[in-house]
């Protein structure tokens, strides 16, 4: 498996700020998705006819690496929600993704 990214690399690329606990492994692929997401992706949560913050406690319990997202979803425990899931905090997530997309060119 390839490492795409690490917690620091993550919260580089997106501005955000990286919280909970990462795989050791970082970050594998990418999915916004929880239908297809894969054991370590990074699950995005978009926002447009559906919120994808509904979806990442499914995507978590799938196996994520992480979640990308613009608000610290509902659906998740408060002590999960605080201190165990592994998130990147950023403002927008489309946002997030197209500085990440040129942060990973370089």
């Amino acid at each position: 498996m390839t490492t795409l990214w690490t917690k620091a690399d993550a919260a580089a690329a997106t501005g955000g700020r990286a919280q909970g606990l990462w795989h050791d492994a970082g970050i594998s692929g990418v999915s916004i998705d929880t239908r297809t997401i894969a054991k370590g992706d990074l699950f995005v949560a978009l926002t447009d006819q559906r919120d994808g913050h509904d979806f990442v406690a499914q995507a978590l319990e799938k196996g994520a690496g992480a979640a990308l997202v613009s608000r610290i979803p509902e659906g998740l425990s408060p002590m999960r929600r605080c201190f165990w899931s592994p998130m990147c905090l950023m403002l927008w997530s489309l946002w997030a993704v197209r500085g990440a997309r040129g942060w990973r060119a370089r």
